[in-house]
């Protein structure tokens, strides 16, 4: 059931994204994105595992759903240019935040917020990736 509710997402007449001419007429629909169907499913996965929680049903039926694939997109990165301007604002900026920034730009790493303890004053580096 939640299969073809996803399938259904990826149809233009789930979408809210219309194009309309000057003359309000509807020119083009766009389909939800990939990302934004994942978020769908992410979505409904999380109450269903509230109802199990609750005792309301005894499993949650998103866990056997193919929930839609996002596919990869290269993450964008500073040139050297957009780097220098960066290093340049970071002279005002305030202990640990600026320490942060410069090791993540020395490191070649894009961190997630989670990975970073401010109050412990702790910062994980897991995996370095190489060009």
């Amino acid at each position: 059931m939640l299969n073809k509710f996803y399938n259904y997402l990826s149809t233009p007449e789930a979408s809210k994204k219309v194009k309309k001419d000057k003359n309000g007429k509807v020119i083009e629909v766009e389909p939800l994105s990939p990302r934004m169907q994942l978020h769908h499913h992410r979505v409904i996965s999380a109450i269903l595992e509230k109802a199990v929680k609750w005792q309301f049903i005894k499993e949650n039926p998103a866990r056997r759903a193919e929930p839609p694939r996002v596919p990869y997109q290269e993450q964008p990165y500073l040139d050297e240019k957009q780097t220098k301007e960066l290093i340049s604002l970071l002279e005002k900026a305030e202990q640990p935040y600026k320490t942060i920034c410069l090791l993540l730009l020395w490191t070649g790493r894009q961190e997630r917020r989670d990975n970073a303890d401010l109050n412990g004053k702790i910062l994980i580096l897991k995996q370095k990736l190489y060009e």
